[in-house]
């Protein structure tokens, strides 16, 4: 009779610990736009540019970067060694598209310029950027924008 209680124990204890050992996690959760924010967030220097699909620009952008920052709920941009004419501000806010509730992590919306298709590859180390800049949208003068579709690839 000892050894059926002790057979009937051992499940016993097991379930037990099993119980312990299954705590809260405390470890915060991460929305999939904080997640995106946080890949984001630094200084990209420009690899490649094209314009309208197949016009090599990289030579007009030579030592372009884009600085990502801020806060998730103030996201903000600034750009080094851009030229003029170009579809880059200086720099500006952004926002995931979207809405606040169900955002677009996959694009960004400037506040002073185009809404531009984001693209993260290679272990969130190349950052793809591509957007249409329209003067009429963008711009008051032909300095300020130049119209057409933009290419930007750049890595940390």
């Amino acid at each position: 009779m000892r050894r059926l209680s002790f057979l009937f124990s051992i499940p016993a204890l097991l379930g037990l610990l099993f119980i312990i050992s299954c705590g809260k996690d405390d470890s915060p959760s991460v929305s999939p736009a904080e997640a995106q924010f946080n890949k984001l967030t630094g200084t990209w220097n420009v690899v490649d540019v094209k314009f309208n699909n197949n016009d090599d620009r990289t030579a007009d952008f030579s030592g372009f970067t884009l600085t990502l920052g801020g806060t998730l709920a103030s996201p903000t941009y600034n750009t080094s060694n851009s030229t003029s004419p170009g579809p880059w501000a200086p720099s500006g806010n952004w926002n995931f598209g979207g809405t606040a509730e169900s955002p677009n992590i996959n694009q960004m919306v400037l506040s002073n310029g185009p809404t531009i298709s984001v693209s993260l590859t290679d272990a969130d180390e190349t950052l793809v950027l591509n957007f249409t800049y329209n003067e009429d949208t963008h711009g008051t003068n032909r300095l300020e924008a130049v119209d057409g579709q933009w290419r930007f690839e750049l890595t940390k």
